[in-house]
């Protein structure tokens, strides 16, 4: 298996971010379909699917901890208004400009808990973004500046598998992402983050 971390992309937005991809850009060679964009929050890599249930029960682990502590891991916004581009990879991206502590704070925390599983430890500052194109060589600027919203309550674990078109995205495992709760006396508390799929 080859797995990573990710908060999913509704289809109404995945489908407005593709049209204004193409209305703002020439065409590409090496575009993302749209049914592929994602936030990424982490990347594992190769995993032994032997390995999958543990590396579940650390994820619930995780969220449940932080679920009962004043910081929690929490659902949100993200306003995806900026693009960017990465020469090496040669990646064009689109995604927020800024984002919550509690998002980078799920970020760093997944991320450790992959490299506990073999994955290499990123050394590069967590920028949320949704990849555009793969192998892009220095892309203008749009002609029309993103301006979309995303909402997001769930972390999904996916898994890369190969299709006929290239390679999709298949969700393993998803995990809801809670908020305070009121009780009837008036007390508030934390609700537990859970797992709320399983796979097929």
């Amino acid at each position: 298996m080859r797995v990573f971390f990710a908060l999913p992309i509704d289809g109404k937005t995945r489908l407005g971010i593709d049209q204004w991809r193409s209305q703002s850009f020439p065409p590409f060679k090496g575009i993302v379909p749209a049914a592929n964009y994602h936030i990424t929050l982490a990347f594992l890599g190769a995993l032994p699917a032997v390995r999958l249930e543990d590396l579940c029960q650390k994820v619930d682990s995780l969220l449940d901890k932080h679920g009962l502590e004043k910081a929690p891991f929490q659902p949100g916004t993200l306003q995806i208004n900026q693009t960017g581009y990465w020469s090496k990879p040669g990646i064009l991206w689109v995604g927020p400009d800024h984002w919550s502590s509690s998002l980078g704070r799920l970020a760093v925390k997944l991320s450790n808990i992959c490299c506990q599983f073999g994955a290499k430890k990123d050394k590069q500052a967590y920028q949320p973004h949704i990849t555009l194109v793969r192998k892009c060589q220095s892309p203008h600027k749009p002609v029309i500046e993103p301006d979309f919203t995303l909402h997001f309550d769930r972390v999904t674990l996916f898994e890369t598998k190969p299709t006929k078109r290239g390679v999709g995205y298949h969700p393993v495992q998803e995990w809801a992402l809670t908020e305070r709760e009121q009780i009837n006396d008036g007390t508030v508390v934390r609700g537990r983050s859970r797992r709320i799929a399983t796979r097929s």
